[in-house]
C-alpha cells in the first residue's frame, strides 16, 4: 500500500504544466483552442478555465503583437504555491515575455 501511495505522489509531482496562448477578440486563428500561437484563444472570453484548459500550474501567454485588448480578463481558476497560474505578456515575433 505504501508503494502505491509513493507512486501516486511521484506521478502527481511530475505532471507537466501547460502553456496556453490568447489573442484579442476577433483575431483568433486556427483551432482557437489556446494550444499555440497559431491556435490562440479568440479573446479573454474564449479561454477555457479548468478541466481541459488553463489549470493551476499552467501559464497563459497574452499575445502582445496582434492588436488591442478591449475586454476584461476574468480568471476562472486558482492556484497555490507552488502551482500558481502565471499570466504574462508574450511577443511571438521574438519568443520573449512582453510586460
Amino acid at each position: 500500500m505504501r508503494i502505491l501511495a509513493l507512486l501516486f505522489l511521484f506521478f502527481i509531482g511530475n505532471v507537466q504544466a501547460s502553456i496556453w496562448y490568447t489573442c484579442p477578440a476577433g483575431s483568433g486563428a486556427g483551432a482557437t483552442d489556446g494550444s499555440s500561437v497559431a491556435n490562440c484563444y479568440n479573446g479573454f472570453a474564449d479561454i477555457t478555465w479548468g478541466g481541459a484548459g488553463v489549470v493551476a500550474g499552467d501559464t497563459l501567454r497574452v499575445i502582445s503583437t496582434s492588436g488591442t485588448y478591449y475586454e476584461r480578463l476574468v480568471i476562472g481558476v486558482t492556484g497555490t504555491s507552488p502551482s500558481h497560474v502565471t499570466i504574462t505578456g508574450w511577443d511571438p515575433t521574438t519568443s520573449t515575455a512582453a510586460y
